[in-house]
């Protein structure tokens, strides 16, 4: 059970603000920003570098992370790469694809931008799914196209403007049979719920840290072992490299092959310790308490006839976040509105434009719940929400 001292994690409620957009970022409670604020102020050194005290406290810092990231996802046959976040994630995949054999990749325009242009920036050749008219993403299309040999589908567990949740293990399943490699994108994911690595299968899982009460700045992306070897770096600098010579570079092995340069080191120690957080409250506490309240929104938005965007889904195939639209007002004028009134939604076109452009003129209204919510936070939303449309 979600309590108030869970809440008392989060000091930017003591401003009484009313925050639901952790699908874009989740607040950040204080246990992260301690560990962070220690390394900081007891062992502020850079990793895998100094021979001194500071430097090996660092260094079996940022590293045990990784282990803790394995035991969190039951990823132990994955190497685990820390990132910038999905964005970087994502690009360095694509940029892998000719590494890895792949002459194709299968996309679906209902996902958000991080996996759609980098296709485009990185000249891949692609298969888009377009829109349904209803919004609601049928995993049939992606396997349309028959033998998925020498292709890649690359597509997000939930996705971050309708919040539909996919049935990622079903997918996976499919495109191996079909002889595909599959990458997912977990950022809406992990905030909410468990993620079985191993048991799913995929070939690649990437998320942000500040989707799951970590800092900004850091990602987490796991690479299949087998796959592993065969990854090359996106830049190149310092750390990665075992060798340098006039004519010769030699790398690490990955994940560090990948790590270039100094690493967001309080960032992922800050990553870790939002892991411990969410293990400490129970992935399945979070889940059950996240989707009652999403319940209870989507509940009420339909007793007041607002139109819901993927109005069909049940509340299981819905994963923390709802959008909608006010019929003759636009999304931004809303998200204002409710603003003023200290409740703060996202709205717009969610980096999503093909599947906000699809369904709305005037973008999308979201309301993303997280553990730093409770029914309080939700009435009030409902309140300022009437009074913005003067039905209270």
């Amino acid at each position: 059970m979600i309590n108030s001292n869970t809440r008392d994690q989060f000091k930017a409620l003591k401003s009484h603000k009313v925050y639901l957009d952790t699908a874009a970022t989740s607040l950040t409670p204080d246990v992260v920003v301690d560990k962070m604020a220690e390394y900081y102020n007891e062992y502020p050194s850079n990793v895998h570098r100094g021979n001194y005290a500071w430097g090996d406290t660092a260094t079996a810092e940022y590293e045990s992370v990784r282990d803790k990231v394995k035991d969190w996802c039951n990823a132990h046959n994955y190497e685990v790469v820390f990132t910038s976040g999905a964005t970087f994630s994502s690009n360095l995949i694509y940029n892998n694809l000719r590494h890895l054999g792949i002459k194709k990749s299968i996309v679906s325009l209902n996902d958000h931008h991080a996996n759609i242009v980098p296709y485009r920036l990185h000249n891949s050749d692609v298969e888009q799914i377009p829109v349904p008219d209803n919004g609601v993403f049928n995993e049939e299309e992606l396997f349309k196209f028959g033998s998925l040999d020498a292709h890649i589908l690359h597509i997000s567990g939930v996705f971050n403007a309708t919040g539909q949740i996919l049935d990622i293990e079903k997918i996976t399943h499919r495109a191996k049979e079909l002889g595909g490699l599959v990458a997912l994108d977990m950022s809406q994911h992990m905030g909410h719920d468990s993620l079985n690595a191993d048991k799913v299968n995929a070939d690649f899982y990437y998320w942000s840290s500040h989707k799951h009460y970590g800092p900004t700045g850091t990602g987490i992306l796991l690479i299949k072992k087998s796959i592993a070897e065969h990854m090359e770096p996106l830049i190149g600098g310092g750390a990665q490299v075992s060798n340098v010579t006039d004519n010769k570079v030699e790398y690490w092995d990955v994940p560090l092959k990948l790590e270039a340069g100094t690493p967001n080191i309080a960032g992922v120690i800050g990553t870790g310790a939002s892991i411990d957080f969410m293990q400490n409250i129970g992935m399945d506490v979070i889940h059950n308490h996240t989707q009652h309240l999403l319940e209870i929104i989507i509940k009420e938005l339909r007793e007041r006839k607002i139109p819901i965007i993927c109005n069909d889904l049940p509340i299981e195939q819905r994963g923390g976040l709802v959008s909608f639209t006010i019929p003759g007002q636009h999304s931004y004028d809303v998200s204002v509105a409710l603003g003023l009134r200290d409740i703060y939604v996202r709205s717009g076109k969610l980096c999503a434009h093909p599947v906000v452009n699809k369904l709305s003129d005037t973008g999308f209204i979201r309301a993303s719940v997280g553990i730093n919510n409770n029914e309080v936070d939700v009435a009030r939303f409902l309140e300022a929400l009437d009074q913005v449309l003067n039905y209270g």
